[in-house]
């Protein structure tokens, strides 16, 4: 009977005591939630309910000083932004749509780690969305990031507190939208929509492209943090920045009484000797004119006009000359070198400026010597010369004495000479042969790049146009006039007269 009693009781008690949410939800009533623990500088967010229609605020109150608090995207969530301001105890009361209300205990602990810098200390106080929470050593960033102010300013402590900063913040897809679109019209305004191209790769966005050069890619850099620094950048450029010296090399074969006309006076006692000489002439078009005078009236012959281009710092080599096979051989195995001969011009760039260039010229002449052959393998001799020049961009620098006495002697003896390429017209100059003429080099350094091959085709009436023939162009072999044309068809051996190539106006010329 006792036991009976007991059970009618307590099904008594769960049939008249209301659920839990009812009392919670019920207009006029307020829930008390449990304390909030805070440290001094720290940002929470704080989820009112489950974040439905019904858990919307409407209005929020703090005692004091000791917090404050900031609504996050009001009208759609129930979010409140908590941050400590100083050592200290409150209350929150939060008033909510559905009319009930609820209110708890916020207490502030002062930080007492000193591992945390004033500086981010102080930086974290400008942060309004994120969430702070102190680990002892640094801070780690939470919550949803809806405003591109806020994302910079997680951006910047990142990049600034490295070590004592980690950022688990996620930005909203407004955000992240929006931030694409900007990027696309910086891009399209700054004429980098060709090299350039912005994506969104999950909750991130990634710039991604190519740089002419190390200007450019920094200008790219400072024009995505000043957008959206939360973005990641993959830019692409060559690793360095440095000047591209193109040289115009020209080989030529100079009169030596007409030396003066470059600025050049050949040392009669010293034969070969090699000089680089800072010419008289000033700039390119003074050195085509020069020269365009000088093949004019038979004083000069231009062998070769090639061009190198060089990254300072570095090097270019041209070589114009032939190959040698020298064949060993051994008990199982015969291998074949090639040993080179001709000319060898390296030129090695070591500093640049807007106005000058320092380059290392070496320069080797080697031709073969019968006279030291070696079972009937003519032997090699060859002239090696090296120098270090500054040189004005725009002025050319001329090199003589690059052929020895004895190899003038060696090509009127050797034909094989001939046949080197550039040497083989010079070896084959009377003038050459005797004394009257001599090999002078000339380098053009320049910054400007050569033009395209097509566009190398001057303007008429420049010194190096190419000029277009003048007047009627003249018909072809086959052609025939209209007169012709009638004749050959009423003649009675066509179509076969067609093929007579002595057919004139429709009659066999005998």
């Amino acid at each position: 009977m006792q036991s009976t009693f007991k059970t009618a009781v307590v099904i008594t008690i769960i049939c008249f005591c209301p659920p839990l949410g009812a009392v919670e939800r019920a207009p006029g009533l307020t829930a008390e939630r449990p304390l909030m623990i805070l440290g001094q500088g720290e940002q929470r967010i704080l989820n009112i309910g489950n974040g439905g229609s019904a858990d919307e605020i409407t209005r929020y109150s703090l005692g004091s000083e000791v917090a404050r608090g900031h609504l996050l995207n009001p009208g759609s969530r129930g979010e409140l932004l908590i941050k400590g301001i100083k050592p200290g105890m409150t209350d929150l009361w939060v008033w909510k749509k559905d009319g009930s209300s609820e209110h708890r205990l916020i207490e502030v602990q002062k930080i007492t780690t000193q591992d945390i810098a004033t500086a981010l200390v102080k930086a974290l106080s400008r942060l309004n969305e994120a969430e702070i929470v102190y680990t002892g050593s640094g801070v780690v960033l939470r919550g949803r990031v809806e405003s591109p102010g806020e994302s910079a300013k997680i951006s910047a402590l990142t990049r600034f507190f490295p070590k004592e900063v980690i950022n688990q913040t996620q930005p909203t897809d407004l955000l992240l939208e929006s931030a694409l679109a900007r990027l696309d019209e910086a891009f399209t305004k700054a004429n980098f929509t060709r090299s350039v191209q912005s994506e969104r790769v999950g909750s991130e966005i990634w710039v991604r492209g190519n740089a002419e050069n190390t200007r450019q890619q920094l200008a790219i850099q400072k024009l995505v943090d000043s957008i959206f620094p939360a973005a990641k950048t993959e830019i692409m450029t060559l690793p360095d920045d440095t000047p591209t010296v193109h040289f115009k090399v020209f080989l030529l074969e100079l009169k030596k009484n007409r030396f003066s006309s470059l600025g050049l006076s050949w040392p009669a006692n010293l034969e070969g000797a090699f000089q680089v000489t800072p010419t008289q002439i000033l700039n390119k078009l003074q050195l085509d004119a020069t020269l365009q005078m000088l093949e004019g009236d038979g004083s000069a012959r231009i062998l070769s006009k090639p061009e190198l281009v060089v990254r300072a710092p570095g090097e270019a080599e041209l070589f114009a000359g032939g190959e040698l096979p020298l064949q060993t051989r051994t008990k199982s195995t015969t291998n074949v070198t090639w040993k080179n001969y001709g000319l060898t011009l390296r030129l090695k760039v070591t500093h640049s400026t807007r106005e000058q260039v320092r380059v290392d010229i070496f320069t080797e002449i080697s031709h073969l010597d019968l006279s030291t052959a070696l079972n009937e393998i003519p032997g090699i001799q060859a002239n090696r010369m090296k120098t270090q020049v500054d040189a004005r961009y725009g002025t050319p620098l001329l090199l003589s004495g690059l052929l020895q006495h004895h190899l003038r002697e060696n090509a009127k003896g050797l034909p094989l000479l001939r046949q080197i390429p550039i040497f083989g017209t010079l070896f084959g100059s009377e003038d050459y042969l005797k004394e009257r003429s001599e090999l002078v080099a000339i380098l053009l350094p320049t910054l400007t790049p050569p033009p395209a091959p097509m566009n190398r085709v001057s303007p008429a009436g420049s010194l190096d146009a190419y000029q277009q023939p003048r007047g009627p162009v003249p018909p072809p072999r086959n052609w025939m006039s209209p007169v012709q044309i009638q004749a050959l068809k009423r003649s009675p051996e066509f179509p076969w007269n067609a093929f007579d190539q002595n057919f004139d106006s429709g009659r066999r010329v005998e």
